[in-house]
């Protein structure tokens, strides 16, 4: 029983990221309270909150606390954050306990099936309506993300066929139709960045071993996130080669502006200054107050909300995910190369939020613990 309690919390949780249009965003807000209480009382319950092992994750949830804290007081924002900081906390715990229990292959069974009946029923409703802004899974680039999602648990599902019983035609034929579709849908809601995150995607899945192992090292993932946020610092030069340029105007149909994303860059730094330390608060709108939209970046975007400290509790969440990843789960580069693709997507969208703690969480509960237990559990019959 409790097994499927742990499931359903998390399907919850998952659930409370969809949009449904005819649901009213305060009881969107009622429902996520509800969940994420809930949630956190069965982990108590289950003892099932440990701070050493849960550290990285534990600190960096904090410091969105304390950024909302210091932004908002104790106001109806910062109850905003802490339902978010809970649901992002109990995400990681929930996967780790599901996989410890059940093991890898059933999680991401379920899964898959869960994303494709929402991107399925996402899908059917924009192509009656191909103008429209928003949809059920969020945004453009929410759609895109979420068929990136649904790329990622099927691969995983093949990866486990293709080690079993060797590489077969079907698998790629599979993944190469699933693949055409998520473009499809990408350039139907008009998301390039989706579209690219896809098809790195697919690169990386198709890389040799000896490269997949590189990227799995937390000083080459790390270095690599950083390096692809700073590529804002050299926008600029960037732009000015031939090959990029005649690709972003004649190939995807894009200013040299990228959308207006580098008279942007150029003034965040004033924002970033005025409160460097601890930001100003999760789902701060100071960007879109003081110029438009939001920072375009990933990085920039968790800097401007909950500053250096919120940046470096990040950095270092992710450094530890990748140092205690157990690198037997077969299923382990899959999420790697999805980690990969937001990375990229990160240079010019704000994509470190849900759908990548989804991913990151995975990786966290791949551990040499967990693979144990689902051998113990195994031969129980549990």
């Amino acid at each position: 029983m409790n097994v499927k309690i742990t499931k359903l919390l998390y399907i919850a949780i998952i659930l409370t990221f969809v949009k449904f249009p005819f649901v009213p965003p305060v009881i969107v807000r009622l429902c996520k309270a509800v969940v994420a209480g809930g949630a956190f009382l069965y982990l108590i319950q289950r003892g099932e909150i440990h701070i050493k092992g849960q550290f990285p994750i534990l600190i960096f949830c904090c410091s969105i606390l304390v950024s909302s804290l210091l932004a908002y007081r104790l106001t109806v924002n910062f109850a905003f954050s802490l339902v978010y900081a809970l649901m992002i906390y109990e995400l990681f715990v929930l996967t780790d306990r599901w996989i410890a229990l059940y093991g890898a292959k059933n999680y991401f069974q379920v899964m898959f099936c869960l994303f494709l009946a929402l991107c399925l029923l996402n899908d059917t409703v924009l192509l009656f309506d191909v103008g429209a802004t928003t949809y059920m899974l969020g945004n453009k680039f929410g759609v895109a993300y979420y068929h990136l999602l649904l790329l990622t648990y099927l691969a995983a599902l093949l990866w486990e066929r293709k080690k079993d019983k060797g590489k077969l035609q079907l698998e790629n034929i599979v993944m190469l139709v699933f693949a055409l579709l998520s473009v499809f849908i990408s350039k139907i809601v008009d998301t390039n960045t989706g579209m690219i995150g896809i098809l790195i995607f697919i690169l990386l899945y198709l890389l040799p071993d000896v490269v997949k192992k590189t990227l799995c090292n937390p000083v080459v993932t790390c270095f690599a996130l950083y390096a692809l946020s700073a590529t804002i610092l050299f926008w600029d030069y960037i732009l000015s080669i031939d090959f990029i340029k005649n690709t972003i105007v004649n190939l995807l149909h894009r200013s040299l502006s990228l959308t207006g994303r580098l008279g942007i860059y150029r003034i965040l730094y004033g924002l970033f200054q005025q409160r460097p330390l601890v930001g100003w608060g999760y789902e701060s709108n100071i960007v879109a107050q003081e110029l438009y939209g939001n920072a375009q970046n990933g990085i920039v975007h968790l800097a401007i909300q909950y500053g250096v400290i919120g940046v470096l509790c990040f950095t270092f969440l992710i450094f530890m995910i990748m140092k205690r990843s157990d690198e037997s789960y077969r299923e382990r580069m899959v999420m790697v190369a999805a980690m990969y693709s937001f990375f990229v997507m990160a240079t010019v969208e704000i994509v470190f939020s849900n759908i990548f703690f989804v991913v990151m969480a995975v990786l966290f509960a791949f551990d040499n613990r967990n693979q144990k237990i689902s051998k113990i559990r195994f031969r129980r019959g549990s």
